[in-house]
């Protein structure tokens, strides 16, 4: 119990719900390994009962590398995987045989988030120049070649979405008019820090676009590789975030308003 967070209340249980569960779903927690492992086991009276033939239980693990992802599925230890894998992990898995992938348009939007307090993202002109020069067709048809391009901050499965909303594309000469508007008009080399998410190596390639990108106005974009553990850190305050992070965002329900106040 904790008397500096929320008084007579302790931590409301954060610390216990960590390796416990306090839900209504099919599924209770058996054991939580922090970092690595969670077991969940079949809750037999779950409220909504059950079909025949559904799991007496399900094991989830940390995220153990591309390599390692790779040996569990052939030797059939690995039913589902992670669907931030590199494009050739799988190409790979495909040659197994037993083993099939797929794609699907999913909640939730993979986006470069600004930090709007600190320069130069915090002038609107420059976050609009920086949007205008992202080449976003070297994403989807070279990076990530399954995925399209979203229109706006709402994915476009949730309820809610505007599809004619202004969709950015690369524009170079928008982008320089932007930057001319800005407090940092005919300045060069403006210092600019992007962070990237480990677990997802793929979005080193965003990264690394971005900042080329970013060069054609005058921005230098210093990159970091940094666990997904360290990005939340870094954003708990406005100082240690820095004025980018490759991050996917999702919607806590299943509605535009919930997406938009999560942007």
């Amino acid at each position: 119990k904790s008397e500096t967070m929320y008084g007579d209340m302790g931590d409301y249980g954060k610390k216990w719900l960590l390796t416990n569960d306090a839900g209504s779903g099919p599924y209770e927690v058996k054991e939580m390994k922090m970092e690595e492992s969670l077991l969940g086991e079949k809750f037999d009276d779950y409220w909504d009962g059950w079909e025949e033939g559904a799991p007496d239980f399900f094991r989830e693990f940390a995220f153990p590398g591309e390599v390692a992802i790779r040996t569990l599925m052939k030797n059939r230890e690995l039913e589902i995987t992670s669907e931030t894998l590199p494009m050739e992990a799988y190409a790979a898995l495909r040659e197994i045989p037993g083993v099939d992938t797929m794609a699907y348009i999913a909640p939730h939007n993979l986006q470069i988030m600004f930090n709007t307090k600190v320069p130069p993202t915090d002038d609107i002109h420059v976050r609009k120049a920086l949007s205008w020069v992202t080449d976003y067709g070297v994403v989807v048809n070279d990076i990530w070649p399954y995925y399209i391009q979203s229109v706006g901050p709402v994915p476009q499965t949730l309820p809610g979405h505007n599809k004619d909303i202004l969709q950015y594309s690369y524009n170079l000469e928008k982008a320089k008019e932007e930057m001319a508007k800005s407090a940092y008009a005919d300045q060069e080399n403006i210092p600019f820090t992007l962070s990237w998410c480990a677990e997802v190596p793929d979005e080193e390639k965003v990264a690394l676009l971005f900042q080329v990108n970013a060069a054609e106005i005058g921005i230098d974009v210093e990159i970091f590789k940094k666990p997904f553990g360290l990005m939340i850190d870094d954003a708990q305050t406005v100082k240690t975030t820095p004025n980018g992070s490759v991050v996917y965002v999702a919607a806590h329900y299943n509605e535009a308003g919930s997406r938009a106040n999560s942007a």
